[in-house]
């Protein structure tokens, strides 16, 4: 699964099973998720029996921060010369 809208009226963990079953996995597959860090995400996955902790996904905390990086890029600055 990639991605899945929260506070859906979806099983997200449904999906994921579903998914992960259409993949191919079997009782001895280990699965590996990769997640933004959403907090919620973890009691999703554990009910999906993906039992392995998730690996933070480093793609959306970069765009983050580069969107901090714009903002701060943008104030002013109180010291001489700015």
């Amino acid at each position: 699964m990639f991605a899945a809208a929260a506070k859906a009226d979806t099983d997200t963990a449904a999906l994921i099973r579903r998914g992960l079953e259409t993949g191919g996995q079997t009782d001895e597959s280990e699965v590996t998720a990769f997640t933004d860090g959403c907090p919620g995400l973890r009691c999703i996955l554990v009910d999906a029996g993906v039992a392995q902790p998730p690996i933070l996904d480093w793609f959306p905390i970069a765009m983050r921060m580069q969107d901090a990086a714009q903002a701060a890029g943008g104030l002013l600055t109180d010291g001489p010369g700015g």
